[in-house]
């Protein structure tokens, strides 16, 4: 499986025949020691973390996919990410091509492709800061203060009885500037 170091952070490239059997099965396979058990667990928690970053900078934690459970992210190649993976020019140019684990490690980004998958002004602005953090501060990092902004979106979402944004008649709002992030 391709393994790339981002920070901390390990970050894996999934395909379903690359997929450790420990995270397909959602099992882990007998160990003879601890130590071998331990770093199974954080090779596996790892990689679920970095799922979550796609390479174009967006937080697949945001997603109602991944909310309700259809989804893992973007890298991950577990539920509706899959058919997506598909279609999606910069995964398959960043990731499969080049090999890269962000769009922004490519000399030619931001590039016409990425240009045109983010064609509005906040969609754009959005990716463009998050890939910045990303290198200004690292995977990790990122992610916990993505993991903090949508833990806010989500208690706003439940105040207003709703399970997420994609259901409010309030967005754009303060907390969400732009359209929710929902499965295409």
């Amino acid at each position: 499986m391709p393994h790339h170091r981002q920070g901390t952070v390990s970050i894996f490239h999934s395909t379903d025949s690359e997929m450790p059997n420990e995270v397909a099965n959602g099992q882990f396979a007998p160990h003879t020691s601890g130590i071998e058990l331990i770093y199974s667990l954080n090779i596996i928690k790892d990689m679920a973390i970095s799922w979550l970053a796609a390479p174009c900078g967006l937080y697949c934690g945001e997603c109602f996919g991944f909310q309700r459970g259809t989804c893992k992210g973007c890298r991950s190649g577990v539920g509706e990410c899959l058919k997506y993976r598909k279609i999606c020019r910069i995964y398959e140019c960043c990731i499969v091509n080049r090999k890269f684990d962000f769009c922004n490690q490519c000399h030619e980004f931001p590039c016409k492709r990425f240009n045109e998958f983010f064609e509005t002004p906040v969609w754009y602005s959005e990716v463009i800061n998050n890939l910045e953090r990303i290198k200004e501060v690292g995977v990790e990092k990122w992610l916990k203060e993505e993991e903090t902004r949508v833990k806010s979106l989500k208690e706003c979402a439940s105040q207003k009885g709703i399970t997420h944004c994609s259901e409010c008649k309030d967005w754009p709002c303060e907390k969400l500037k732009r359209p929710p992030l929902t499965p295409a």
